[in-house]
């Protein structure tokens, strides 16, 4: 029965082995849970309209596009078997190892006229020393490896040159 606390809907298949309650508490959320006819409850989704959150536990499939208007957390792991498009200033990717099928990065794609950022590799080496570098200085328009205390967040980087050590090197 409902009462002013706990409103809802129950909707059940013809052979009542399995139920689906759409429940409403005190509190303005709204629980989806199902029966699986052997006793087991499964709490599906909740949304809570006071604090706008939304759960989802196991599958959520949507048939068309899914629009966040705010920002979204994974808790586990993410699947996009289509393409991945990411329109924002900043990308980071914090993962152990990152393993690119590409065989050519291109830096500063979208660089149109005449370039004055300097662009390249930055490897972090903590507190090991200064940061390592491959850079294109456009400034001196040529290559500089070495060590930098400047991160991947300065387009005008000073590289102090560094040894580079190869076995042959050709030159023309």
């Amino acid at each position: 029965a409902a009462n002013s606390t706990n409103k809802g809907a129950r909707f059940h298949s013809d052979n009542n082995d399995f139920f689906m309650d759409f429940q409403a508490d005190a509190t303005q959320t709204w629980t989806l849970r199902d029966y699986d006819g052997s006793g087991g409850i499964h709490t599906r989704f909740t949304f809570d309209f006071v604090n706008g959150n939304f759960t989802a536990t196991g599958d959520l499939i949507a048939q068309d596009d899914l629009t966040v208007a705010d920002d979204a957390s994974i808790g586990g792991d993410l699947t996009v078997t289509g393409n991945l498009t990411v329109s924002g200033t900043t990308t980071t990717i914090s993962t152990a190892n990152l393993n690119v099928e590409d065989a050519i990065i291109m830096l500063q794609a979208e660089q149109t006229g005449a370039s004055a950022t300097d662009m390249g590799i930055i490897m972090e080496r903590g507190s090991t020393g200064d940061n390592a570098a491959i850079i294109w200085d456009e400034g001196l328009d040529t290559f500089v490896m070495g060590t930098t205390t400047e991160t991947g967040a300065d387009t005008d980087v000073t590289v102090s040159a560094g040894n580079l050590t190869v076995g042959t090197l050709t030159t023309t």
